[in-house]
C-alpha cells in the first residue's frame, strides 16, 4: 500500500501497547504513519509486512483542505492518547485528549496543528459532522459502530488504467483491519464500494465483521472514485469531461482489482488467501462484475439487491412495491401520500402558496416557481428511501431512523381528507422523521439532504452505464403521474454532461442478465425491497444462486446482526455463510493448501 495511513484502535483498553477487542467503542488511539498495519503472528506477537508507503507530496493535496495537509505533514506523528485514569474504564465512550508530538530535530521547531484543525481533519475523514465549539475547546469524541480495529489507507491509484497516454493518479480510499486474519492464507473479505462514502458501508456491513473472526479473515473497504474522498483531480473533479470522463464501471472495477493484487504482494501470507467480494445494491453488481472480469483475483462473490435492467423492463414496478410498503401500515397513510400531490399543486400556484410551503417545510431558501419538480421529486425520493430501509430495528444508513421508519411516518398520515395545507402539514412531520429525527437540521436544503443517490458521480452515471427506468401513474401507487422517457434523459443528460446515455454499455460488457458463463456468485433479494424491481428472481446454476428473502428491505442481509431479525432473514445469513465456505475450501483444495487456522476454526462455522 502507498500514502497516509491513520490506525483506529478500537478499543478502551491497551495491553501492552496493543488494542483489546471490544464491541462496538470509541476510537481509542489515532496515529498517522508511514507503514502498512501490523498483522497477528501465529504466536501472538506482530510484524509489520515491508515498507510500502510514501509520504504525500505538496502537490497532491487536491482531495482535502491544503491547511489540514500541510499541519498534517509538518506534524508526521499526531497521536491521540488517553489519560491514566481511562486505561482501565470499561465505558467504550471515552473522550480523547491530543498530544501533538514530532519525531525529528528539524520538525522541534514547527507550529504544532491546532487542535480544532485536527479533529476538523479526522471528522471529515471518518465522515462525522463538522467540529463543534465544544469538541474544539474540549477534545474530540469519536463513536464508529466499526467493531474492529482499522486502518484508513489512501492507495495511489491510476486515473486511466486503459492507455498509455494518461499517467496521472489520485489517492483512493481504502479501510482494512486485519484483526482477525491469521496471516498464514486465511480469507479476504473485500467490500466493492458503491454510490457513497467508504464509511456509510463500513459502518453498515455487520455481516462482514461478525463473520471476520468465523473465517479467520482480513477485511478491506474499498471507496468507489469520485464518491467520498477519493477524487481524481481533486476539487477539479467534476469540472467538465477531461477530469469526470474516468468515472465509469470498467475503470471502478480495475482500481478494486489493482488493490486486491497489491495486498496479495505486499502480504507474502495472502498470496495465497481466497478473496470474497462482497457488495450492496450499485456495489452488489459491482462485486458480482468483479467475480466476472477478475475471477483470477476473486474466488466468488455475495451481491446483496443487485439491479439487473433488460429491454423487458416494467419501469412501474419499483414505485408499486414502495406504495405496497406503506399500504402494509395504513393504506390511509398511502392515499394521504396520494393526494398530497394535488395539494403541492393548488398551492404552488401563487408565490404566497409558494413561501408558505417554503416555510412549512423549513427550507433554506424560498422555493421558485420552477422549482416544483425538484421539490416533488424530493418528496418522492424520502418516500422511496423509507421503503428501501424499513428494518425493524434502528438504523443510519441513508439518515439516523427509528425502528420500522414507515409505520413513525404513518403516524402523522392518517386522514387523507385534510384541507390542503393541514394535510401537507402533516406531510412535512411525516418526511422529518427522515430528514430531522435527530431534530439537530434547523433547516432543509432540498438538493442535499438524500445526497446518497443523488450526487453529482452518481447523477453522471445515471447518465453513462447505470441507466434505471422508473415511472409512476398515480393509480396503482401512490404518487403523481411520470413517465418514463429515455429521448428526454437523454435531452437531460445532455444539457447538464453533455453526454449520451449508453444505455447498452453494461449488457454488452458483462451480459445483462444472462449470465450463464458465470460462477460462484449469490444474489440476495429482499422482496420488499424496491430494488427488487430490477433483481434476479430466479436461480441460474448451481453457482450463480438466488437467495429471496420474504419480509427484508435493501441489503438487510449485510447488516449487523440484531435481535428483531427475521426468521427468514437469519437462514439466508446462515446460507450465505455455508456458501462461502464451501468457495473457500474448494479453492483451498484447488491449490494444495490450507491454513493451519483455518483447518482448526472452519468445522464451527
Amino acid at each position: 500500500m502507498k500514502r497516509v495511513q491513520l490506525d483506529f484502535f478500537n478499543s478502551t483498553q491497551l495491553t501492552d501497547n496493543r488494542p483489546t477487542f471490544i464491541s462496538p467503542a470509541t476510537v481509542a488511539f489515532i496515529l498517522p504513519s508511514t507503514s502498512t498495519p501490523k498483522a497477528p503472528d501465529d504466536d501472538g506477537s506482530t510484524t509489520s509486512p515491508p515498507d510500502t508507503m510514501s509520504p504525500m507530496k505538496s502537490n497532491e493535496m487536491d482531495t482535502f483542505d491544503d491547511i489540514l495537509w500541510k499541519e498534517m505533514l509538518g506534524n508526521p506523528r499526531l497521536s491521540a492518547k488517553l489519560g491514566d485514569d481511562q486505561l482501565d474504564s470499561n465505558e467504550p465512550s471515552a473522550s480523547l485528549n491530543f498530544d501533538f508530538e514530532s519525531t525529528s530535530g528539524e520538525e522541534k521547531d514547527q507550529k504544532p496543528p491546532s487542535l480544532s484543525n485536527f479533529i476538523k481533519f479526522l471528522k471529515r475523514l471518518l465522515n462525522l459532522p463538522d467540529v463543534t465549539e465544544d469538541e474544539a475547546k474540549n477534545g474530540l469524541k469519536i463513536v464508529t459502530p466499526i467493531p474492529a480495529n482499522f486502518s484508513v489507507f489512501y492507495y495511489e491509484q491510476k486515473v486511466d488504467h486503459f492507455s498509455y497516454t494518461n499517467n496521472d493518479t489520485f489517492d483512493q480510499r481504502v479501510i482494512i483491519s486485519a484483526d482477525h486474519w491469521c496471516k498464514n492464507g486465511c480469507p479476504i473479505f473485500f467490500f466493492t464500494g458503491g454510490a457513497s462514502d467508504i464509511f456509510t458501508y463500513a459502518n453498515n456491513s455487520g455481516l462482514l465483521w461478525e463473520n471476520a473472526a468465523r473465517f479467520r479473515a482480513m477485511v478491506i473497504f474499498a471507496e468507489h472514485r469520485y464518491f467520498g474522498h477519493s477524487l481524481p483531480y481533486g476539487k477539479r473533479a467534476f469540472k467538465n469531461l477531461k477530469t469526470l470522463g474516468y468515472l465509469n464501471v470498467e475503470q471502478s472495477l480495475a482500481d478494486f482489482a489493482e488493490i486486491i493484487q497489491d495486498i496479495k504482494q505486499s502480504y507474502p501470507a495472502a498470496s495465497r488467501s481466497p478473496v470474497i467480494a462482497f457488495g450492496g445494491s450499485y456495489g452488489a453488481n459491482l462485486a458480482a462484475w468483479l467475480r466476472i472480469k477478475y475471477p483470477h483475483l476473486v474466488e466468488g462473490a455475495l451481491a446483496s439487491s443487485a439491479m439487473f435492467v433488460t429491454d423487458n423492463y416494467d419501469c412501474g414496478e419499483y414505485y408499486r412495491i414502495v406504495t405496497k410498503n406503506f399500504e402494509r401500515y395504513s393504506t390511509k397513510c398511502s392515499e394521504s401520500i396520494r393526494k398530497s400531490w394535488t395539494a403541492i399543486r393548488n398551492l404552488w400556484k401563487v408565490e404566497e402558496g409558494r413561501n408558505w410551503l417554503s416555510d412549512t417545510f423549513r427550507l433554506c431558501r424560498q422555493l421558485k416557481e420552477a422549482d416544483i419538480s425538484d421539490f416533488m421529486n424530493w418528496l418522492t425520493t424520502t418516500f422511496t428511501y423509507l421503503a428501501m430501509v424499513d428494518y425493524p430495528n434502528a438504523a443510519n444508513l441513508f439518515s439516523p431512523l427509528p425502528a420500522n421508519p414507515i409505520n413513525e411516518t404513518c403516524q402523522h398520515l392518517d386522514n387523507p381528507n385534510h384541507t390542503d395545507k393541514t394535510l401537507l402539514r402533516r406531510v412535512f412531520k411525516a418526511i422529518s422523521i427522515f430528514h430531522n429525527y435527530t431534530k439537530e437540521r434547523r433547516c432543509i436544503e432540498i438538493k442535499k439532504s438524500v445526497e446518497v443517490f443523488e450526487s453529482d458521480p452518481w447523477s453522471f452515471m445515471s447518465c453513462t452505464e447505470i441507466i434505471i427506468p422508473k415511472c409512476s401513474d398515480g393509480i396503482n401507487d401512490m404518487f403523481f403521474e411520470k413517465t418514463w422517457n429515455l429521448t428526454k434523459i437523454k435531452t437531460d443528460c445532455m444539457n447538464r454532461w453533455k453526454i449520451i446515455p449508453r444505455a447498452q454499455k453494461i449488457q454488452l460488457l458483462f451480459g445483462g442478465r444472462n449470465l450463464s458463463a458465470a460462477s460462484n456468485i449469490v444474489f440476495s433479494v429482499g422482496e420488499r425491497d424496491p430494488m427488487a424491481a430490477y433483481g434476479l428472481l430466479n436461480s441460474i446454476s448451481l453457482s450463480l444462486v438466488v437467495i429471496k428473502i420474504p419480509n427484508a428491505y435493501h441489503i438487510e442481509d449485510l447488516r449487523p446482526s440484531d435481535p428483531h431479525d427475521s426468521l427468514s432473514l437469519l437462514d439466508a445469513r446462515r446460507t450465505e455463510v455455508q456458501i462461502i465456505k464451501y468457495w473457500i475450501n474448494t479453492f483451498y483444495s484447488r491449490i494444495g493448501f490450507y491454513p493451519r487456522h483455518w483447518l482448526e476454526f472452519s468445522n464451527l462455522i
